[in-house]
């Protein structure tokens, strides 16, 4: 490793140096043998100095080729050192930043689930995180640590298993929806049959015919008393003056008492038939009243059903409301009127409404009540997520018993129940409930105005 490869010039050197080594030594020879031999000695000589030449040159190019061939060998083994070095650096750097990523993943964690307050982080740490790796093994299997603890709660609260053995719903979940459900159809159908059937019992128009030809009747009987008592004070008159045209001198004593006992006949005849025009004029008179007021009350008591019709149905009632004015007279409660033009909410509309204020009522007392424990902010978040809340009323003063009340008494169209159920919410669960309690208070309001209506035109 530490040898340097020998240079092309110490190696050239060396072989010059060689090579007149062998020059000299063929020289000295030539020198010591030339003057004893003869010629055929001289011929060997010759040939053994080219011989020894050879050998010379061939020890020379051997001598190269291994000098280049260490140089060569040393190159690469000296490579092959360099890149070992640089494998096992990027080895040792890869190793070090996935044991500082991991090492950051496990605080991070370790923080999440603990809740402890962070500590400040090494710079090191800042700066080997800001180039995250993708991948590796802890989060998987983190992300397989969540999976399963998913798996594991949605599975315990769908059968009612490990924590969520206390927590009150019965049955099958997916039983309790269909048949929730089932109920929410059967109130919608019910009420419906309830609308048509109001809508039926009482037309728009009253009918009033029958008061009609009763005033007709009056009022001809009344125009054939008057012509008769017309025709008979004209005759009347008429007698009273051809007797008063009668010469009176030639008139008897009995005659005279005859003619006036003539004229006083007349005279009760149009007193009692007067008498009897005043009586028929007067029951003309009170027959077209009865008739006003009964052709009023009739149409007050139908413009009263379209009013409760559009309260059953959550429509608008402006103009029936207008109608009952115009024939009552009275004075409408603001409770009543106040919504005339939009309608106020159904009970369908507020059965409907219900559940997304029940679970949002529920999921803020969940994040009241939970005391910061992991296993009670994973059980609390996957409630959440799978909206779980009682379908059947239960017995309790928690929120999720007093949302199971209100909604049981709901479906059987007790509001009035339903809202004093509620009342008894605790304080962090009653701004999610606020807007439905206010709907249900505006048709709770309208309904009881309505009736007290009805009861004063009844009596």
């Amino acid at each position: 490793m530490d040898q340097k490869p020998a240079k092309p010039e110490e190696t050239q050197d060396a072989s010059s140096e060689i090579q007149e080594t062998g020059a000299e030594v063929k020289s000295e020879e030539s020198e010591t043998v030339a003057p004893e031999t003869p010629a055929d000695d001289t011929a060997d000589v010759a040939n053994k100095e080219d011989d020894s030449t050879d050998a010379v040159e061939d020890a020379s190019s051997e001598a190269e080729a291994e000098a280049e061939a260490e140089a060569e060998a040393e190159a690469e083994a000296e490579a092959e050192a360099e890149a070992e070095a640089e494998a096992e650096a990027e080895a040792e750097a890869e190793a070090e930043a996935e044991a500082e990523a991991e090492a950051v993943e496990m605080h991070e964690e370790q923080i999440d689930m603990t809740e402890v307050a962070p500590t400040e982080a090494p710079k090191e740490v800042i700066k080997e995180t800001v180039v995250e790796r993708k991948g590796g093994f802890f989060p998987m299997l983190l992300g397989g640590v969540a999976a399963a603890a998913i798996g594991f709660g949605a599975t315990s609260y769908y059968y009612q298993t490990g924590p969520f053995a206390a927590s009150g719903a019965t049955g099958d979940f997916a039983a309790q929806f269909e048949e929730s459900e089932a109920e929410r159809t059967s109130a919608q159908e019910a009420l419906s049959a309830r609308i048509d059937e109001l809508a039926n019992a009482v037309p728009a128009t009253p009918d009033t015919s029958a008061i009609e030809e009763r005033i007709a009747a009056v009022e001809g009987n009344f125009q054939s008393l008057d012509t008769r008592l017309t025709e008979a004070l004209a005759a009347l008159e008429q007698r009273m003056t051809d007797m008063e045209q009668r010469p009176v001198e030639a008139a008897s004593d009995a005659a005279v008492s005859a003619f006036e006992d003539e004229v006083n006949t007349l005279r009760q005849e149009v007193a009692a038939q007067k008498e009897e025009i005043e009586n028929m004029a007067k029951e003309a008179v009170e027959a077209e009243a009865a008739a006003e007021e009964t052709s009023r009350q009739a149409m007050a008591r139908a413009a009263l059903t379209r009013v409760q019709s559009a309260l059953d149905a959550g429509a608008p009632y402006e103009t029936a409301l207008a109608d009952l004015r115009a024939n009552t007279g009275a004075d409408i409660a603001a409770s009543l009127a106040g919504p005339a033009a939009d309608g106020i909410p159904s009970l369908t509309q507020l059965i409907d409404a219900y559940p997304a204020h029940a679970r949002e009522a529920l999921a803020d007392t969940r994040a009241e009540t939970a005391d910061g424990g992991a296993a009670d902010r994973v059980s609390a978040f996957l409630m959440n997520q799978l909206g779980a809340r009682s379908l059947e009323p239960k017995e309790g003063d928690g929120t999720d018993a007093i949302l199971s009340r209100a909604e049981a008494a709901l479906k059987e169209a007790r509001l009035t129940d339903a809202l004093a159920e509620l009342d008894g919410l605790p304080e962090v669960a009653q701004p999610a409930m606020a807007p439905w309690i206010e709907m249900a208070r505006t048709r709770q309001d309208a309904l009881a105005a309505a009736e007290s209506l009805a009861q004063t035109l009844n009596n």
